[in-house]
């Protein structure tokens, strides 16, 4: 009998050092997940500070970014594992543009983008159609990018982008941009067939990108590559599509409209911890232009 209620007294032993060693282990990867989601980045660009916060749902789902600024916010929506669309609101609550994304076999398919714009008192509607193909390392992307307003009925502006990415695991080490510009009859400002065409390499370190753990961000790498500079500026500098390592060397080259290529180097140094970048300097042609700073859930 008492050796029957000693076999019982351990197996309760163990039963709770065992659910006390998964408390421990829960607690554990928890405080770790926590270092590898970033919460707020600052830009300074230009005499300019822009700081974006982010928020999450799920563990690591991102919910939302908000420009501390602005107040605009961009939300995002789940389908399991992937991202399905990301709508922009002002900070009174209106729609701005949403983005939604398709997926065949775990990868992106086609991504349709539409955002309203407003000049010299005119609003417009731009509306960016991606269509996705892949063959083995490299990834294929046909773009078109319309512009047009209710006031005509013709569209402004129709422009065709071709985008090859050549991957070394989930690292884009080269991008191929070609952009052919269609124009209406009638608009003389740009030649119909004007082309440019980009090209980039990428070297990357051995680190951790700050967006490495959001869920969804691995399978919208190509999808970040925007071309719009009014975009770049800022926002292409988050480094969204940098979403496994981050790069050190990016040499850009740039043939417009067939007069030559220009070329630039975009070198970027870091400052870490605990594998993942706190401080990032962008250098164009040896001229600092960005500074960002990282912040993690602590």
């Amino acid at each position: 009998m008492k050796r029957i209620i000693l076999f019982f007294m351990a197996g309760l032993f163990l039963i709770s050092c065992s659910r006390e060693n998964d408390k421990m282990t829960d607690e554990t990867l928890a405080n770790s997940a926590k270092m590898q989601l970033p919460t707020k980045v600052t830009i300074a660009e230009n005499n300019k500070v822009i700081s974006k916060r982010f928020e999450y749902q799920n563990d690591n789902e991102l919910k939302e970014i908000i420009d501390e600024g602005s107040g605009e916010r961009i939300v995002f929506v789940y389908e399991k594992d992937f991202i399905t669309s990301k709508i922009r609101y002002s900070q009174a609550g209106e729609e701005l543009g949403k983005t939604n994304y398709q997926y065949n076999n775990g990868k992106l398919s086609s991504v349709i983008d539409e955002v309203v714009i407003s000049d010299s008192g005119i609003q417009y509607k731009r509306v960016v159609t991606r269509e996705y193909s892949y063959n083995s390392s490299e990834v294929l992307v046909n773009e078109n990018v319309k512009y047009h307003s209710e006031s005509y009925a013709y569209n402004l502006k129709d422009e065709n982008f071709t985008h090859t990415y050549v991957l070394n695991g989930e690292n884009i080490t080269k991008i191929h941009h070609e952009i052919s510009k269609n124009v209406p009859s009638g608009h003389f400002y740009l030649n119909p067939n004007n082309m440019v065409v980009i090209d980039e390499e990428v070297t990357y370190d051995a680190k951790n990108s700050p967006y490495k753990k959001i869920k969804g961000f691995s399978a919208l790498a190509t999808e970040f590559c925007g071309l719009d500079k009014d975009e770049n500026t800022i926002a292409d500098y988050l480094n969204y599509r940098w979403v496994s390592h981050n790069p050190t060397l990016i040499k850009k080259s740039i043939n417009l409209y067939g007069s030559g290529a220009d070329s630039s180097e975009y070198k970027f140094q870091y400052e870490y911890k605990n594998n993942f970048p706190i401080k990032t300097k962008l250098n164009i042609d040896n001229q600092t232009i960005t500074t960002m700073v990282y912040e993690y859930n602590k």
